[in-house]
């Protein structure tokens, strides 16, 4: 095995990531198993298995984020509109609310989920968000907001 270590090198490493993406496997497995590798790899420098890590000079597959498309004017009004309906078998939905908020704030759902009444000061019309449910269920300080995060709330849906 040492002596197989001692000819890997980053193009093996390189196809090895175009070879699972070829197979059909996401992104993340494969930055996964670069990670992985990354660290087995480690190991084996320090034990003097391998003369270098492989790993550092390959180039791992980059997420692509999709950009986010937020909803247009009237997609907007059409959420609010059928959270809002009534009908004689159909309350309101109780989440109308959250919704309104949401839509008109531009919060991220860790934020608006986390809100208390004690983060609202009606008088003098803020809102303040002081802790966000992460992922794991837990509350955390809020994210700091990105560049390419909406500096301020979408405009309100017009009235009917």
């Amino acid at each position: 095995m040492p002596a197989t270590l001692k000819k890997l090198t980053e193009l093996h490493v390189q196809g090895l990531y175009r070879s699972m993406l070829g197979g059909g496997l996401s992104v993340r497995t494969v930055r996964y198993a670069h990670a992985v590798l990354r660290r087995v790899l480690k190991q084996a420098v320090h034990w003097m298995l391998a003369p270098r890590n492989s790993c550092d000079a390959a180039d791992p597959p980059k997420v692509q984020r999709d950009e986010m498309r937020p909803l247009d004017r009237e997609q907007a009004r059409r959420v609010l509109d059928t959270a809002a309906e009534c009908s004689p078998d159909r309350a309101p939905d109780r989440f109308h609310a959250l919704y309104v908020l949401a839509v008109h704030v531009g919060m991220r759902p860790g934020e608006f989920l986390t809100l208390k009444w004690e983060d609202v000061d009606l008088e003098a019309g803020v809102l303040s968000i002081n802790r966000a449910l992460s992922m794991a269920g837990e509350f955390t300080a809020p994210r700091p907001r990105r560049a390419g995060d909406a500096s301020g709330p979408p405009p309100a849906p017009s009235p009917p």
